[in-house]
């Protein structure tokens, strides 16, 4: 089970639309990952970005280098 680290100032809005946008053939990754060995990210905007498929699956939940 994954918790989502929303805070309440998160900007469910552009969330949602970062999610809607994201282009073919790619996948919404977490830069600092939601339930990460070393630190926890927060599910907000600017903790986003879209990685390939097959880059995401590569990544895990690591951090970004």
């Amino acid at each position: 089970m994954v918790i989502v680290k929303l805070p309440k100032w998160a900007d469910l809005v552009a969330i949602e639309e970062f999610y809607k946008n994201c282009p073919e053939g790619m996948s919404v990754d977490h830069i600092y990952p939601l339930q990460g060995e070393l630190c926890c990210g927060l599910h907000v905007l600017e903790n986003l970005q879209y990685l390939s498929i097959k880059d995401n699956s590569s990544k895990n939940n690591r951090m970004p280098e």
